[in-house]
């Protein structure tokens, strides 16, 4: 029978098998009933998981999968605060379904009538999201998910006390720290302490001096225990649970105001200056700067990863990257495989992007081929008793496999996403066979392909002559190979009796020498996904370890983000110096930066992006300031002008407030720009039709620098807007600072910035599909040429894009609170979302100042009426 709950959906009883993925923690568990608004699961874990997080739910039957997303309603077996912590027998939450269109409603209702009638057989996956989905309400008040914010691991001494003061404070070290939480370590097997305790952490003498702040304390903070467990102290791993426990808890703060000294710390450690290293534990891997030659005499820059521990001949790993790559895209994977015992090579192709020598746009695979020989070359001459794994991805996996059946010195290639057909990807990408127009006669010189601009003639013509250029060339090459090759694609590739990969895996020969491992995503995708992007290393590593000791199965070990991160940190500075720069950074970039403005004016995935920030605003009292720092030629300013015509002419039904737009640009002639389109829109007789009433936003324009203090009072704006601008700054910190400063008290924050590999190809590519228009195609090529220097600029160090924990770190250091963080731009962008603390909560250590500057209105503000 059904019931009916509260929420007058009806509720059917069942026992469905469901596998929860929350948190970082895979259990079993069980769903006891379900309907079409929602579920109820129990399983007999404890889990760290809290009410409006965000969850994604499969519904697995033999017909196929129905995947619909919703959140968590909360716990409905808490832990009560007067009892010790531990493990509850059963643990229950409640989520709630979003709200599917029709079409998906109708297939979800018909899955519930067969299970009502016992004709249909399910079973339901659940994980939890990182981050809200762009359509979630973003104005309710909910906790971030921790999963956003980074840990670190450091050795603080910290104290442990109660909330009781008749209780004595015990002494502990800290293992790892968030701003949403920490683990420490104490002695005895930590059941005296209750549900909620007090931290103080204790700040090393270096630290203090750093972050230019007298307190040895922080602290103290209120927490919550979600997990107490003994340390393994035995020499063959046994517990001894009166020795040494570790807990995990979850801060507890009142205000924002508490979250952002520890945000601070955090952030410091994760990204600020190499200072800091000595404070962590030291790292397991040794990193050294290598060089060496290719045949033509070009100098080749690398990375040597060594286990601190390598055996005599452990094996090395020679890491390949991909076109339109560097080595430091490869940085995490590096560490994973040093960590777990290998030699890892990592380096940058000749005439490509990078740190080695020649002009990129002399980029060609024969040369890619001729790099390859030399790290072979140097890994043989500096580590002769290590047997050898080559690691490619892309076209370098396509140039890996011909070099693989001509060179005995590889013992095992890995091949991730690789273009084995040039011809079909140039289709797929460019809508043209590119191959076969170059064999007729067409010749494009210096141009943009797949993403970089290189000599396209010289290019194809060493592709047709080095036997790259289509599937023929790569069967012939694959059937001379006889070392073990696994392959890693998506199932788009793998499946279907005429892909690519399985022709090729079918030319390679016998299955113990090929295999292919199926990636849920292209690579670009992964790096958004840690746990996915892992999940991959995981099975990379296993595989090499499997090929070079088959019969010593050990666990693998995971590495540090903190030397992770440093590394980054080290490999990007060193990646400024690189190129020569006669200007600054930002002077250098600014033509580049404004110019993405200009070709993003005509794409529909950048209208969508501006029109998600205007929803993100919510609602604002009449007359309030609106400010976009970095605001170009004004895109963002003349889609609120066309908001407020269509609203004005009665288009909607909602009447809007009135309001003031200041437009904040370095650049004049981008000011001007913006200036001629604000007064053409406002003058449009075809736009402004016979509408009522005088214009609700008044538009200013005013000319400031995002790499100094801003010329506004503090609390000067409701509304504060960074769109795409982030990444190009040299110190991103400071100018978040100086945007959260102007911000009122009670007001938000929308920052926007590119996701880490970023492929604007793709939005290309289906503007490309859409239209057939010359004016449009041109702008479509010049989306093509921004994305070559964003991605020549990225791999420069110029430009930075972030992930998502470090944009919710940045956004907290910076004294905002709550971030909240979805994709946006055709799933190429994350949009932050995040509050300032309300007046009646915020407490100012000074009087309220002007800046530096002491102008407190935009003196160059130019003010149209129309």
């Amino acid at each position: 029978m059904f019931q009916f709950d509260r929420r007058c959906s009806p509720r059917l009883p069942v026992s469905l098998l469901a596998r929860l993925d929350l948190n970082g923690t895979e259990v079993d568990a069980t769903a006891r009933n379900i309907s079409r608004g929602g579920a109820y699961i129990v399983c007999g874990t404890f889990l760290t998981v809290g009410a409006n997080q965000r969850i994604r739910v499969e519904v697995l039957t033999v017909a196929g999968c129905f995947e619909i997303h919703g959140i968590v309603l909360g716990p409905r077996d808490a832990l009560p605060a007067s009892r010790p912590a531990r493990r509850p027998a059963r643990f229950g939450f409640a989520i709630r379904f979003d709200p599917p269109d029709f079409v998906l409603e109708r297939i979800f209702a018909s899955i519930l009538d067969g299970i009502r009638v016992e004709a249909v057989s399910i079973s339901l996956k659940i994980y939890g999201l990182a981050h809200v989905d762009g359509n979630a309400d973003t104005t309710r008040d909910s906790p971030a998910d921790r999963r956003v914010m980074p840990r670190v691991d450091i050795a603080f001494p910290a104290m442990v006390g109660t909330l009781r003061e008749s209780v004595k404070a015990a002494q502990g070290t800290l293992v790892n720290l968030s701003a949403t939480g920490a683990c420490f370590e104490i002695h005895g097997d930590g059941q005296g302490l209750v549900d909620r305790l007090t931290l103080q952490i204790l700040l090393p003498h270096l630290f203090q001096q750093e972050m230019s702040n007298s307190k040895a304390e922080l602290g103290p903070v209120t927490a919550q225990i979600v997990w107490i467990k003994p340390v393994a102290t035995g020499a063959d791993g046994t517990q001894d649970p009166t020795a040494r426990s570790r807990v995990g808890v979850r801060f507890l703060y009142y205000d924002a105001k508490g979250q952002r000294p520890i945000a601070g710390v955090v952030g410091q450690l994760l990204i600020a200056s190499d200072q800091f290293d000595q404070l962590r534990a030291g790292g397991v891997i040794t990193s050294e700067e290598v060089e060496f030659k290719n045949e033509p005499g070009q100098r080749i820059a690398g990375y040597l990863h060594n286990p601190n521990r390598a055996l005599p001949g452990s094996p090395v790993v020679i890491i390949s990257p991909g076109y339109g790559e560097s080595k430091r895209a490869y940085v995490a994977l590096g560490f994973y495989l040093a960590g777990n015992g290998f030699h890892v090579l990592r380096y940058d192709h000749c005439n490509h992007i990078g740190e080695s020598d020649g002009e990129s746009t002399k980029t060609t695979l024969s040369g890619f081929q001729r790099d390859l020989h030399a790290a072979l070359t140097f890994a043989k001459k500096t580590l002769p008793e290590s047997r050898i794994a080559v690691i490619a991805s892309g076209l370098a996996g396509r140039v890996a496999l011909k070099t693989a059946g001509s060179d005995p010195r590889i013992d095992l290639l890995l091949i991730l996403s690789g273009v084995l057909d040039l011809q079909s990807a140039c289709l797929s990408i460019h809508q043209e066979d590119l191959i076969v127009s170059f064999l007729r006669g067409s010749r494009r010189g210096v141009s943009k392909l797949m993403g970089l601009e290189i000599d396209i003639d010289e290019f194809l013509e060493d592709a047709i002559k080095g036997g790259y250029a289509d599937l023929r060339t790569t069967l012939r090459d694959a059937r001379e190979i006889h070392v073990p090759v696994m392959f890693f694609a998506t199932p788009e590739e793998a499946s279907g009796p005429l892909s690519t990969v399985n022709e090729v895996l079918a030319a390679i020969g016998p299955e113990e020498l090929s295999k292919v491992f199926p990636i849920p995503q292209a690579l670009e995708q992964l790096h958004e996904d840690p746990r996915k992007e892992w999940a991959m290393f995981r099975q990379l590593v296993s595989c090499c370890m499997a090929h070079f000791s088959p019969a010593g199965h050990r666990n693998l070990v995971e590495p540090s983000q903190v030397e992770i991160g440093r590394q980054n940190r080290l490999e990007r500075q060193q990646a400024k110096t690189h190129p020569p720069m006669d200007t600054p950074a930002g002077l250098k970039l600014g033509p580049a930066y404004l110019d993405h403005f200009h070709c993003l004016s005509n794409i529909p995935e950048y209208w969508q992006l501006l029109d998600q920030i205007l929803r993100h605003l919510g609602t604002m009292k009449t007359g309030a300031t609106i400010l976009d720092a970095g605001c170009g030629p004004g895109n963002l300013g003349t889609c609120m002008l066309l908001d407020d015509l269509y609203h004005r002419r009665g288009a909607f039904h909602s009447a809007s407030e009135r309001r003031h737009y200041v437009g904040m640009e370095t650049d004049q002639s981008a000011l001007s720009l913006a200036r001629r389109h604000f007064s053409h829109l406002s003058q449009d007789s075809l736009l402004l039709g016979n509408q009522q009433g005088p214009p609700k936003i008044q538009m200013s324009l005013t000319r400031g620098d995002l790499t100094r203090p801003l010329p506004f009072r503090d609390h000067q704006f409701d509304r504060v807007i960074c769109n795409l601008v982030l990444g190009y700054l040299e110190d991103p910190t400071f100018s978040l600072q100086e945007l959260v400063r102007v911000l009122a008290p009670g007001g938000r924050i929308l920052v926007t910035s590119l996701k880490p590999d970023a492929d604007l190809i793709e939005i290309y590519r289906t503007f490309m599909l859409r239209t057939d228009l010359p004016e449009e195609v041109d702008q479509a090529e010049h989306l093509l040429n921004t994305a070559c220097k964003i991605k020549q600029a990225e791999n420069d160090g110029v430009f930075r894009s972030f992930h998502p924990h470090e944009l919710a770190m940045l956004l907290l250091m910076s004294g905002a609170a709550e971030p909240r963080i979805s994709s946006t731009f055709g799933e190429q962008a994350y949009l932050v979302v995040a509050q300032k603390q309300s007046r009646h909560e915020y407490h100012e250590d000074s009087p309220e100042q002007c800046s530096q500057d002491g102008v407190s209105e935009p003196d160059t503000a130019i003010v149209y009426m129309p």
